[in-house]
Order: C-alpha cells, then structure tokens, then sequence
C-alpha cells in the first residue's frame, strides 16, 4: 500500500494521469450510454444488420411480445434486415450517424423488413424494457474495458521506469479500453461508428509498436526510422477514413494487420536468440493471447462461421470474462520483477483467474456435449448435478498441478517446493559438520531452485564471518554489523539487478536473515538464478522456511565449535604444560609454545621477547611466522615501545589498526613488509616478576573475542611458567656443574696426594685412570658409568692413606705380618669413602680391585662375574703400569714380558674376555 500512496504521489504532476482520468470517464460514457440512453430493441445484431441472436423471445416473463408465444420463429438468426423503420440500411451505410430504433421508447410497434431465404419479409416488432439478464449482459461487456484500463494504471502507479516500454504499455491498455467501449456501442451510440473505424487505422500502428519493443526492443535505435512511416500511414490512413475516402469495411484490414502483425512479431522473436527473462516474458504473453481469446473462439467465433447454434448468453459471459487476461498477462510478463511483495498476489490473482476461466469452459463444454449427444431432457437437472459435484471434487487437486503449471510458466521453475523442504528437513540432522551443512546447502539446495551464487555468513560478536560462499569469490574477512545492517534490514525482499548500488553487495538479488531465539545468527545470501535472474515470492518464502530451519543448526555448530575451540585450547595448555614438565630446554620450549600459538590462537606470526636481567632490556629470543628478520634484533627498555609499555605496564596491549598505529614497530625497515595489520603484546609475569613479553601479529585486520583473550593471557602464564623453570634449571645446571668439578678436582687433589706420599707410584694414578677409561668403553660402559669409574680410578689407593709409612714407603720385602696390613687398604677405602653419598657407586674399583677371577684374591675373596666389572677392567690396567713401570724394589718389565704376564694370568688373574680387548688396544 505503502508503493500505491508514493506512485499516487509521483504521478499527480504527470500529464499521464490526466489521459487516465480522462480515458475512464470516457469508457463509462459509453457503457452507461449503451446500457440506459441507447433504445433497447431486445434484437441483437452485427454491423451488417444481420441477426445474431433475439433476447426478448427467450425470456419467460411478463414483458415478452404477445406474438411470440403464436410464433418464436417471427426472427430468427441469420435474418438480414433491410429497413428499421424509415432508416434504410443503405441510408445507413451512407451515413451512420442515424442509429437505429432512436426515438422509440419501450412497449412502441416499429416496422422492420427482413430477408429469409431470399424471401423479403415485413413484421412488426415491440420494444420492451431490458431484463435483468439483459442489463446483466450490459455489465459484463463493461467487464471487457475496464480491465485495459486498470492494468494501465496499474502500470501507471506501480511502474515507473519511464521509458518507451512503458508509455506504450500504458497507452496500449487506455487505447484498448476505449476501442472495446466505443465498440461495443456501435450501434447504440452516435458516430460511434466513425470513432470505431478512424481508431482502427490509429491503434494498428500502436499494435506494432508495442510488439516491437516488448518484452525488449527487438531492433536497435537507429533503425526505428520505419516507426515514423508507420504512425504516418495510420494517421493517413484514419484522415480517408473520416472523409469517407475508404470503403466502409476496408477498416477491418486495418484491425486484421494490428492483430496479425502483433502475432507475428511475436513468433518471429521464437526465432531469434532469447534471453531467459525475454523467453518467459514471451511465454506469458503467448499464454494471455491464448486463454483471453480461446472461449471466443470456441463458443462464438467458430458457431457462427458454421452455422451451428448462436452463442448462448453463458458463452458470451465467458467469453467476455477471459478477454481481461489479455492485459494483465502483459503487465505481469513484463513488470512482475518489479513488483516487489505484489508479485506473489498478481502471480496467484492471475492463475486463479485462468483456473476459474479454464474450469468453466470445460464444465460449459461438458454440458454442451452431453445435452446434444445424450438428449437429456427430464434427467437433466439430475446430469448436471452429478457432473457439478465431479467437478468440486476434483478442483482442489486440479487447482494445485495448475498452479504448479503456471510457475513453470512463469518463472521457468521445474522444482516442487514442498519436496525440498522435506528433503531438507530430513537431511539437516545429519549436517552436524560445517563441512556437510555447506555441501547441502551447496549442493542440494541451491541447485534444487537453480540459484547460481550464494553465501552464508554467520554472526559473531565483533561482525559476521564467512560460513560458506558458492558460484562466487569472497574475501574471508570479517564484515562489520553496520556494513550488514542493509542487507538485513532488506532482508526477505527480492533486489532487482537495476535497483541495486555498484558496491561489494551488487551481486545481491536476495538476503535471508537466520534467526535463533529471537536473535539474528546468520544472514543468507542469493545472487543470480536461471533463469531469469528473478525470485518470485513463493521462493523467497520457501528460502526463508529453509533459513528457519537453517539457523538453529547454524547456532548449534557454532556452539560445537566454540566448545571445540575451548577443549582444544584446554589441550594445547595440557601440550604446553608437558613441554615444560618434560622438557627444561628454552630453547625447545619456546619452539613448542609459539607452535602452539601460531596454530590454535590463528595468528600470523609470534615471537617472545625476554627480560634480561643484567641490562633490563627486552631482547629478541624466539619467533614464528615472520618473512624476514624485521624483529630478530630488538632491544627495548621498559616503557619503550608496545612490548616495553606491557611490561612496565604489566597489562596486555592491543592494537587493532597499525596502519594509523604503528608505533616503535616503524623503527624496523623491514616491518612494512610484513603487512601486519593488528597487534598484540602481552608480559609474561609469575612468582610477581616480568619476565619477557609474548608478541602476536595479524595480517588482516582482527578483533579478537573475550574468549581470545583469556586464552591468550592462559598461553602467556603458561611461557612464563616454562621460561621460569628454564631459568631455574639452567642455573642449577650451572651450579651442578660447579659442583661435579669441585669433586673432580678434589678427588684428583687427592689422587695427586696419594702419588706423592708414594714416591714409586707418581703419575700412576693418572695413568691407570685414562687407560681405565678407554678399556672400560672398549667394554661397553656407558657415559653414565664412565663417570664412577674414573673417579673409581682416581680412588683406587685411597685406603693407603690408613697404612703406616713403615710398611707403604719400605724398600725391602714385606713381612707377612706387613703383607696382612697392605691387604687392608681396599677396606681402608671401602670405609673411608662409603658414608660419602656422591662417591658409593665409585667404590667398586677401590674396594674390588684386588680380587681374582680364580677366587684368590682379597678382601672378600670374590670369583668370576661376582667381581664388579669396573674392578676387572681396573685389575688389568693396574697390573700393566705396575709391572711395566719402576719401582724401589724392582726395575720394569718389557712390554712383551708384561704382555706373556697378562697371558698367563688370563683365567686365574684376570677375566679371559678383558685380557684380548686390552692387549688390541695397547698394540
């Protein structure tokens, strides 16, 4: 209602409008005239004065003439009169202004001369006052102009485009209306005649022209030079006209060229290359020509060019009702995308209309069929009432393939509406993916109504992110609410291609807003379709029940992901929290920790700046996802720049756009081709102090979530927490470290001690523990193990330091009481260096090594494998420096005396399998 008020208001400055009032005022003249003014004679009759038909005769009421009840037959169709009165028809021919009967008043005898047969007859004929059936008839010929004249107002009013198509379409429709007016009074009103044959010459070159330019122009501008020769020859053509030049029925040529050339402009368009709109367009039409002229065919034209009955009064009621098709199937082929919300009731007014016309035709041709065929006559009432109740019984379904029918027509669909919908109600519960919602929405749906392109976008709390796009490429960035709103506002409106603004939203025909709750979660968007380009209303309203059932779905993914999101940031807290647990590298933590971040907190590049202590400055440590080194050197102080501000600050800091906020970053030559868009610094603090800063950077504009930002705080607990015990670890590396060397050193001062106090073992000590070292790797000794034994063989004589210098330093021979005191120092040693935690896994060298394989040898008498493996190892390696080295009481042996030595003692001495390792390696 809201379009009628504003073309109302448009139109008052038109010219047009006046044309319309005028044309109105024009058409109820003459049907007023025809229907009350005009004498009713109850004789029906042609242009040619030959009778069609006698009202008066087949009335059963008080008014019929008293000799017809003696003789019906006094007329009869297809009489030719001669003379009405005193008007001769040839006088009338000359000059039709006379109309006949004029003057004469009901219940008056006039004189009419008839020919029947090639018989001329005379009878008299009493006028008599129209019957109900009679002025019913009357308004039923007005139904025939008066739609003409709405659809070119409608036109008028809603279709404002103001363009060739339009005046003509326009003009088409009043000229139509006041040609079937003046018409239909020809012979009631004066000089209607002469209105009738002038208009035909001036209306056939309208005709023309308006096929010519509907449904588009079919010849380019510059070769319209044959519209001026047309319009030329019709105003000719109507000058003969009115100075009587033309014979008196030359003017139906005039009316056969309008009709034919129209036809045939429309057909030869069949031939021509057609758009998808130009052919359903062209469709339309061909279907309102068809249906508005089929009842006149069947029930008046065809009768009456063979001589079989005259068109019954129902015919004739049916025939006048489907001429309104006729321009309201022209409207709506070429307007009906600009309609809007009046689309759908135009679409259903129209096949309702030509449902009802349809229907009645074939019950008219089923009663007229039957009553000749069967003859029935007493059983009629019954016959008519068995095939009424048929036919009420089989509209309903008839009505629906019907309409279906007519949106096949109409808008070149070929789905069924309720079978998408209940495929896709059974399909959506297994959509529990985005993945399968888009490939049926894609896929199924989309296809199903022939649209194109599509896309989906769903809302979020900072705007609304790309779900899924189809037919068409979009940037998967995110769109703010006010750059939406439009659309949404619009949304459930069909946009037509030439009212749409040249923005990123051009490609927009149709936008359906998701709704959840009250709420809007989504928004669906449509662009082209086959094949028109067009939505009808029935389909908007079938997108939006889709678009309901859409959005809880829509909703309920959303809500998965984002528990997904939260359970998958709760592992990558769990992954980080494991690094740090399993790993006390920085290095390697930090690696894990920026993966992390790059991968689940969907940033671009990442790095972690660090405090360091010493110069207070914030220094480059660790990065991810950067193109170049742009950031590897920097150096900040506290408060300087984003990451100094954060962590003097000890807040996190964001900044959306650094393209009008780049800050410190600027002072990097290397930054601008990064092509960061967003930023992020936040300070790593635990047990109260800073420890570094945690740096994210964005490519694309971003404003991140609530729930981003507490994971993102979690992360920079959790790189602190790792960045802590790295620290903490490397320093008791570092101390741990101090102290092994101080052990070492220690034991080494010891050994050292040892070889002085014995003058004949210096340097032995040395000399057994490297040897030891490489015999025991020869043997498979771990690094692990390496460490005991060195310091074993370090050791190896501690327990000398209980034996008296008296018996240690003697030169001569030992006693054997001496011997018992000298075979004391491994246990000596066992109980000097055992309650030293540190040294337990060393004593097996100093408290074993001088055992045997053979059992013999002391303290505790040990045999075999029951002897450590690193005092077996230790034994050999002992033997050789001893005996190939000086001593007080002896000189040194050779090496191959030492080596026969070694032979000998393999097996009793020595382990067998030690012996061969240790002699390949000293050869």
């Amino acid at each position: 209602m809201e379009k009628i008020k504003t073309g109302i208001r448009h139109i008052a400055d038109w010219p047009l409008f006046l044309i319309s009032v005028v044309t109105l005022l024009i058409c109820l003249f003459y049907g007023i005239a025809g229907t009350y003014i005009a004498p009713y004679s109850g004789i029906e009759y042609d242009a040619g004065w030959r009778i069609i038909g006698i009202a008066n005769c087949l009335n059963n009421n008080s008014n019929r003439p008293e000799w017809c009840a003696a003789d019906a037959d006094i007329l009869a169709a297809g009489d030719q009169m001669i003379s009405i009165g005193d008007l001769q028809y040839e006088d009338f021919l000359k000059n039709q202004d006379r109309i006949p009967f004029w003057g004469n008043q009901p219940g008056d005898t006039v004189s009419i001369s008839i020919v029947r047969n090639g018989s001329p007859q005379t009878i008299l004929w009493t006028l008599v006052s129209p019957a109900l059936s009679d002025r019913f008839k009357n308004f039923i010929q007005m139904l025939v102009y008066i739609p003409f004249w709405l659809a070119g107002t409608a036109v008028l009013i809603l279709i404002r485009p103001r363009n060739r198509r339009w005046f003509l379409l326009v003009v088409f429709n009043y000229a139509t209306a006041v040609y079937l007016a003046v018409g239909m009074s020809i012979s009631l009103v004066n000089f209607s005649s002469y209105i009738i044959h002038v208009a035909t010459w001036l209306i056939a070159p309208l005709y023309i022209h308006l096929h010519l330019e509907i449904p588009n122009p079919l010849f380019r501008p510059r070769r319209r030079v044959y519209l001026l020769v047309l319009y030329l020859a019709g105003a000719v053509l109507a000058l003969l006209e009115l100075f009587h030049v033309l014979p008196r029925q030359i003017f139906y040529l005039g009316l056969a060229g309008a009709i034919i050339g129209s036809l045939g402009l429309l057909g030869y368009r069949l031939l021509t290359r057609l758009s998808a709109p130009e052919r359903l367009a062209l469709r339309l039409m061909f279907l309102g020509i068809g249906m508005a002229f089929l009842p006149g065919l069947l029930f008046v034209t065809i009768p009456l060019f063979t001589n079989l009955i005259s068109p019954s009064t129902t015919a004739l009621v049916a025939t006048y009702m489907a001429l309104p098709l006729l321009p309201f199937f022209y409207f709506y082929a070429i307007y009906k995308r600009s309609l809007g919300e009046f689309e759908l009731r135009a679409n259903r007014a129209l096949s309702l209309y030509s449902f009802i016309l349809l229907y009645s035709l074939a019950v008219i041709l089923v009663f007229s069929i039957a009553s000749q065929s069967l003859h029935l006559a007493d059983e009629s009432l019954a016959f008519s009432l068995a095939v009424t109740l048929i036919f009420l019984i089989i509209a309903p379904g008839l009505r629906a393939r019907f309409q279906r029918w007519f949106d096949t027509m109409a808008y070149g669909a070929r789905h069924n509406p309720q079978e998408i919908v209940r495929e896709f109600a059974l399909q959506l519960p297994a959509a529990f993916k985005p993945a399968l919602l888009i490939r049926l929405l894609s896929r199924e749906v989309t296809p199903s109504l022939l649209i194109r392109e599509s896309a989906l976008y769903q809302k979020t709390e900072i705007g609304f992110s790309l779900f899924y796009a189809d037919g068409l490429t979009l940037t998967d960035r995110l769109v703010e609410v006010g750059e939406m709103e439009a659309l949404i506002t619009n949304a459930g409106r069909y946009r037509p291609p030439d009212h749409v603004a040249a923005d990123q939203w051009s490609w927009v025909r149709l936008a359906v807003a998701l709704q959840t709750g009250g709420k809007t979660s989504g928004v669906w968007l449509f662009g082209r379709r086959d094949p028109d380009d067009f939505y009808p209303h029935d389909d908007i309203l079938l997108l939006r029940t889709l678009g309901s059932q859409v959005a809880p779905m829509l909703e309920n993914l959303r809500l998965y992901a984002e528990t997904q999101s939260r359970l998958e940031r709760l592992q990558t807290l769990r992954d980080i929290d494991i690094t740090i647990s399993s790993s006390l590298d920085l290095h390697f933590t930090l690696e894990i920790l920026l993966d992390q971040v790059s991968r689940r907190s969907n940033v671009d590049a990442v790095d972690v700046l660090l405090l360091n202590a010493k110069t207070m400055l914030l220094e480059f440590m660790a990065g991810k996802g950067f193109h170049s080194d742009a950031l590897h050197h920097t150096h900040l102080r506290l408060g300087e720049g984003y990451a100094g501000q954060a962590a003097h600050e000890r807040r996190l800091i964001f900044i959306q756009n650094l393209d009008q906020d780049v800050g410190s970053l600027a002072r990097s030559p290397k930054f601008p081709t990064e092509h960061f868009k967003s930023y992020c610094a936040a300070p790593l603090i635990v047990k109260g102090q800073v420890k570094g800063v945690l740096e994210v950077f964005f490519r694309t504009a971003l404003a991140p979530d609530a729930d981003w930002f507490d994971f993102l705080e979690s992360l920079t607990v959790q790189a602190a927490i790792a960045i802590d015990n790295a620290s903490l670890f490397d320093e008791l590396q570092h101390s741990n470290a101090e102290l092994n060397l101080a052990y070492d050193t220690t034991i080494e001062g010891w050994s050292r001690a040892l070889d002085l106090r014995d003058e004949g073992t210096e340097g032995h000590t040395e000399r057994v523990t490297e040897m030891t070292e490489r015999l025991a790797r020869a043997m498979g000794m771990d690094e692990n193990q390496m460490v005991h034994v060195r310091r074993g063989a370090l050791l190896h004589d501690m327990g000398k330091m209980g034996i008296p210098d008296s018996i240690l330093l003697k030169r001569d021979a030992l006693s054997r009481e001496e011997w018992d005191v000298m075979r004391r120092h491994p246990l000596y040693a066992y109980e000097m260096l055992s309650p030293i935690i540190y040294l337990r896994q060393s004593l097996d060298i100093p408290y074993c090594h001088h055992e045997k394989w053979d059992g013999s040898g002391y303290p505790r008498g040990l045999k075999g494998d029951q002897i450590p493996l690193a005092a077996r190892v230790f034994a050999i390696v002992d033997v050789w420096d001893a005996t190939t080295s000086d001593r007080p009481y002896r000189l040194a042996w050779t090496k191959d005396q030492a080596r026969e030595y070694l032979l000998t003692q393999s097996g009793k001495h020595f382990d067998p399998q030690i012996v061969p390792v240790f002699l390949s390696i000293i050869d």
